[in-house]
């Protein structure tokens, strides 16, 4: 595998025990836990699509534009909904199954 390769396969474990943690967060209900459990995985996934973007998505792009394209427009998405949902954090406000629907499409995107 690549270093470029190592690295996202390291990250997708890396967010994918983000989700799992949130997920425990959001079952137990203990909002002060959550919240500070969602600004460590908004960080870190934030900054894994911006190195996609800077990094895996031009060499993509190369060879198939428009699945690049895709990528890049479910990012927007999965920001928008990182927003919303950190949003419904604060709110108090966030329903357990809206969380657990917003980390099975990370994981299916991942």
């Amino acid at each position: 595998m690549t270093p470029l390769g190592q690295r996202l396969h390291a990250e997708h474990q890396a967010l994918d025990a983000h989700f799992e943690d949130i997920a425990n967060r959001v079952h137990v209900g203990d909002t002060a836990l959550l919240d500070a459990g969602w600004e460590h995985l908004e960080a870190a996934l934030l900054a894994h699509m911006d190195f996609e973007e800077r990094h895996l998505l031009p060499r993509f792009a190369r060879d198939d534009a428009a699945e690049a394209a895709q990528i890049r427009a479910e990012h927007d998405a999965i920001r928008r909904r990182l927003t919303e949902l950190g949003v419904a954090i604060q709110l108090h406000t966030l329903r357990e199954e809206a969380a657990l629907e917003f980390l099975a499409a990370l994981r299916g995107h991942a």
